[in-house]
């Protein structure tokens, strides 16, 4: 009868020391499945942060503002920002999107 006991008792701990690899196993494929959902979260999150600034880019590019009709003045070959930096019969070159010009300047209207 001890025997059978102690085969009992040895059954008990096999059965509880199983119920605790299982529980234990539950928890990490939990763990594991929560870290992947944190990671694809965290990606997501840069994937809209990426593309955020890549649709700045895209809208603040100076050739896609010039396909609206804007141009680039150069004179003496330096962009030319203000009025100021131009003077009667200066050749200036101006660049469109799709191709440059070269202009003679003959009038100047300085705006307030």
């Amino acid at each position: 009868i001890k025997i059978n006991k102690d085969i009992q008792n040895n059954i008990k701990r096999m059965d509880i020391a199983y119920q605790n690899m299982i529980n234990r196993y539950e928890k990490a494929i939990t763990l594991t499945d929560r870290i992947h959902n944190s990671y694809e979260n965290i990606i997501k999150i840069y994937e809209n942060k990426l593309s955020n600034k890549l649709d700045k880019i895209i809208l603040l590019n100076p050739f896609n503002i010039m396909k609206k009709g804007y141009g680039i003045v150069y004179n003496k070959n330096v962009i030319t920002s203000s009025i100021k930096q131009i003077n009667l019969n200066d050749e200036v070159e101006i660049r469109m999107s799709d191709g440059s010009f070269n202009a003679i300047v003959k009038n100047i209207n300085k705006e307030n």
